[in-house]
């Protein structure tokens, strides 16, 4: 069978975090355009979170306090 004839794959990805469905272009909701594979990644929103975790960890357990740039 020719690569031709083959039915286009449209990837979904997923926040691996919160299981949003996350936007991009190429991505349909309509099964007739072909097959869907699923990918993950992760959202804005949990991407901030987690970056607000970690400065904020780092900042506690720091023997010179907060990381540069922020306030003492």
């Amino acid at each position: 069978m020719p690569a031709d004839s083959e039915p286009s794959r449209i990837w979904i990805r997923v926040c691996a975090w919160c299981r949003r469905v996350l936007s991009g272009e190429n991505q349909s909701q309509d099964p007739a355009v072909g097959s869907s594979m699923t990918t993950h990644g992760i959202c804005p929103s949990c991407r901030d979170e987690f970056i607000r975790a970690v400065t904020a960890e780092r900042a506690a357990t720091s023997p010179d306090g907060p990381p540069v740039g922020e306030a003492r």
